[in-house]
């Protein structure tokens, strides 16, 4: 279904790693293999727990993007990402913990340099929406919305960037 995303996105400092996960709802582990970047436009393979696979095309920049993801069936799933693996496709691995409007990663792979580091992002109905940065267990550093270092194809592709 393709649909427009506004989201926000925070380099966070995990201060307290049981805080956060007793706040979160629940959690899921992803995976996502990059297929292809080409002109703003990224195609991507993402399991979810290993049960769910969803094929994410996104296009755009910034807080605005238009995003267009299909559920496919875990046989056909299964086959993407074992032949994007072998084929050696970027790729992240991800605790993501949801906490209400709230996605909190904590990377696996690539790593960040700082084991602390997670990234906080909250989808928005407008880009003016008001809203709260503050979530159980984590002190925001800077928001990094508009620094496509810090999107998850650039994380897949160069690693973290390293901080100022």
């Amino acid at each position: 279904m393709i649909k427009d995303e506004i989201e926000r996105r925070f380099l966070c400092l995990c201060t307290n790693v049981l805080d956060l996960a007793l706040a979160a709802e629940y959690g899921k582990m992803l995976e996502q293999l990059y297929l292809s970047f080409e002109n703003d436009t990224v195609m991507r393979i993402r399991s979810e727990d290993d049960k769910k696979f969803i094929l994410c095309e996104k296009k755009g920049r910034g807080i605005r993007r238009t995003e267009d993801e299909t559920e496919i069936d875990s046989t056909t799933g299964r086959i993407m990402i074992v032949d994007a693996r072998k084929s050696e496709k970027p790729r992240i691995k991800k605790l993501r913990w949801i906490l209400d409007r709230w996605e909190v990663d904590w990377f696996l792979s690539p790593a960040p340099p700082n084991d602390y580091w997670r990234i906080a992002e909250i989808e928005l109905k407008s880009e003016n929406e008001p809203f709260e940065c503050k979530i159980p267990g984590l002190k925001f550093i800077r928001e990094i919305t508009n620094d496509d270092r810090y999107t998850n194809y650039q994380l897949a592709t160069n690693g973290w960037p390293k901080e100022e």
